[in-house]
């Protein structure tokens, strides 16, 4: 439904035009308003306009009418709208706040990825003095072997010769 426009005049439809019946009352007005007492009362064309003006009467009354059903219609679109309106600014209210944590949290990955970054050309440069320990360890760890081997076989010669000695 399209609401009647706010500045209606009396005596205009509610598409901005005079109506016959606003136009008759109004010149009947005018008229009578120009006779005197005695003339007004005599005239047939008085009654004529006051059953005009109930006429009219019970039209804005209608109008009336149909304007309340009409801005009740509109307090319900109103409270729904107002709903919808605050439904959707909590949602974009709990959307901004995930956005800023999420904000954070990528801050806080971007900078670990930074110092991440920094810190691979010092673990590379430990690589290298690692790899170095580590075959320094494994000559002494080779060296140890081979000397308890030896160790291994000077023991079990004894102990053979041990043996041997007993037996005799």
């Amino acid at each position: 439904m399209v609401p009647a426009p706010i500045n209606q005049k009396f005596g205009e439809t509610r598409l901005g035009g005079k109506d016959l019946r606003s136009l008759i009352l109004i010149e009947a007005t005018k008229l009578v308003a120009k006779l005197d007492e005695k003339e007004r009362n005599s005239l047939p064309m008085l009654r004529q306009v006051d059953f005009i003006d109930v006429v009219l009467h019970e039209e804005l009354d209608n109008d009336m009418r149909k304007c309340k059903e009409e801005f009740k219609e509109f307090e319900r679109h109103d409270v729904n709208y107002q709903k919808d309106f605050k439904h959707i600014s909590q949602k974009i209210k709990k959307l901004e706040d995930k956005l800023e944590k999420d904000s954070s949290k990528i801050e806080a990955l971007m900078k670990k990825g930074e110092e991440s970054t920094d810190l691979i050309p010092k673990l590379e440069d430990n690589i290298l003095k690692l790899q170095k320990l580590l075959l320094d360890e494994e000559k002494i760890l080779d060296e140890i072997t081979k000397s308890s081997k030896v160790e291994n076989l000077m023991v079990n010669i004894a102990f053979t010769i041990v043996l041997v000695i007993q037996d005799h």
